[in-house]
């Protein structure tokens, strides 16, 4: 898939590339790799079974899952990057690695996650089915960020609860719903009537919170 593996974070991957089909074709295969993958034991679906109550008979369940799940987000955009004489290789900084980190944060084991604007530039590219989620506040992102969940052709009928975020915002009428998590709406972002911020947003927006500065090196596109 010519992608360039940055570095590991816990048990997680960071992975850049310029192309941005390529990073999304990459995305398609890690699922379906690990759906058809021969595990050697039951004992990780059992795992998931028992602790995610999906009502799907045996039929069911092994047509959508089988072995370990992994959640995966993208985004594209510009980077910072440095070469780190420690690991001897380049790693990526900047606003889009924060978004595609937060877009990963909010998936479930199994779900792939893009923002609209990286969908926008493969839609059509690649075999997947899309589905616009709308609007969504990121934690350290002023403005909402658009999801798309894609899925393999094989594995459409998966289901997901709904994402991991302090709060979902209604892309129509910019409204927060504080019932699906734990953060409650916060003032409003920009003074318009526009989406309103959570706590967070609001927090970092405010005029006396200072702002840190990021030297601008040689900008990459990445997901």
């Amino acid at each position: 898939h010519k992608c360039y593996e940055v570095k590991t974070v816990g048990d997680s991957f960071m992975v850049v590339t310029a192309d941005p089909v390529a990073g999304v074709k990459l995305c398609i295969a890690i699922q379906e790799l690990l759906y058809s993958a021969d595990w050697g034991t039951e004992a990780v679906d059992a795992c998931y079974k028992k602790h995610i109550r999906d009502n799907l008979n045996p039929n069911e369940y092994s047509a959508l899952w089988n072995g370990l799940r992994v959640r995966i987000g993208a985004h594209f955009g510009e980077v910072q990057v440095v070469w780190d004489r420690v690991m001897q290789g380049y790693d990526y900084f900047g606003q889009t690695v924060n978004i595609a980190a937060r877009i990963e944060a909010a998936a479930t084991g199994g779900q792939i996650l893009l923002s609209s604007s990286l969908y926008d530039r493969v839609a059509g590219a690649v075999d997947m089915v899309p589905e616009r989620l709308g609007g969504y506040a990121l934690r350290g992102v002023m403005t909402l960020v658009q999801l798309v969940q894609v899925a393999p052709l094989p594995l459409v009928g998966r289901e997901f609860p709904p994402l991991n975020l302090p709060c979902e915002v209604d892309p129509e009428n910019g409204v927060a719903n504080a019932d699906i998590g734990v953060s409650r709406p916060f003032g409003d972002l920009d003074g318009n009537s526009g989406a309103r911020a959570t706590l967070d947003q609001a927090v970092l927006a405010h005029p006396l919170v200072v702002k840190g500065s990021v030297l601008q090196g040689k900008a990459f596109p990445a997901v």
